[in-house]
């Protein structure tokens, strides 16, 4: 098999951030990555997980991940630094996704405009008043994922 550069998928995290997330995320992205060698017979990483702190950093990611944090139902803190970060690496092409209250952040950067968005229905109404965004929540049970990607999937 030809060697290819594995996928690279930032987590995002911030203060306050659920620890349990962020890890959590870790531990699954280092089962799916050990199972995907396995059945595509690599010899090598095929995603390779980073951790970003604040505003993020360098580099070209594939995919950034926005955790929730511990203060998600006390609102929407405001984060200018990590909202640009994410408005750039998402025109440079990466595709951005939360998990739960990490939806405040993509709204904050902009990222939510004109889409269907999910996030965890504790946070729902909250979202949607800190928005001025044109989007669209199911109603009902909420899932746990808002996603934007530059290509419009």
């Amino acid at each position: 098999m030809a060697h290819r550069d594995p996928i690279e998928i930032h987590i995002l995290q911030r203060d306050r951030a659920l620890l349990g997330t962020v890890h959590g995320l870790a531990d699954l992205f280092a089962v799916a990555d050990r199972i995907a060698q396995e059945h595509s017979g690599a010899a090598s990483a095929m995603l390779r997980v980073v951790h970003v702190y604040g505003g993020g950093a360098g580099g070209a990611p594939a995919v950034i991940i926005v955790p929730p944090r511990m203060t998600i139902a006390l609102g929407m803190e405001a984060d200018p630094a990590a909202a640009a970060w994410l408005r750039a690496r998402h025109a440079a092409g990466a595709t951005i996704a939360s998990i739960c209250g990490g939806a405040f952040l993509l709204a904050e950067a902009g990222l939510l405009e004109g889409r269907t968005i999910t996030t965890h229905w504790a946070c729902a109404d909250a979202l949607r008043a800190a928005t001025r965004q044109s989007m669209s929540m199911p109603t009902g049970w909420q899932s746990m994922m808002a996603t934007s990607s530059p290509r419009g999937a």
